[in-house]
């Protein structure tokens, strides 16, 4: 009879308070959950992320999107780094080399215009890539060069 009501406890109620002070994870705190990755970023790809309309069309929308900031950018060059998701969104967007005044507006634009996007394919699989984006304003005008 001692043994086993030891047995229950042991068996039984341990494990209730044990697991029960455990707490779900919050969704902020695991992006792979939001955005398609599944912890998998592919630095090389068969098809790269590339822009439904063409970088020109990018390169007008970001241009009025900074013209509507008042904001503008002469002679001035960035390379943007970031990953494109399985869902077509914008992640982790930073600036990999060269130096832009404003540059968190041009952020802003990418991110608004993340819709453009188609994600990168490997082995007929949509995936989760990097995706660099080279700006260059010369006399105000933007081209834009993705790979």
């Amino acid at each position: 009879m001692k043994y086993r009501k030891l047995t229950i406890i042991l068996f039984v109620l341990i494990p209730i308070f044990s697991f029960g002070q455990n707490t779900p994870a919050d969704s902020t705190d695991n992006k792979s959950m939001d955005d398609g990755c599944d912890d998998r970023i592919f630095i090389k790809v068969e098809i790269p992320a590339s822009i439904k309309k063409g970088t020109e069309a990018l390169a007008d929308s970001v241009s009025r999107y900074i013209a509507n900031k008042n904001i503008s950018f002469n002679n001035a060059a960035a390379l943007f780094i970031f990953i494109v998701t399985a869902n077509g969104q914008l992640v982790e967007i930073r600036n990999e080399a060269g130096y832009i005044q404003n540059e968190n507006i041009l952020k802003e634009a990418l991110l608004f215009y993340s819709k453009m996007w188609t994600p990168a394919i490997q082995n007929t699989h949509i995936v989760c890539a990097y995706t660099h984006c080279e700006m260059k304003f010369e006399k105000s005008k933007l081209t834009i060069r993705v790979f």
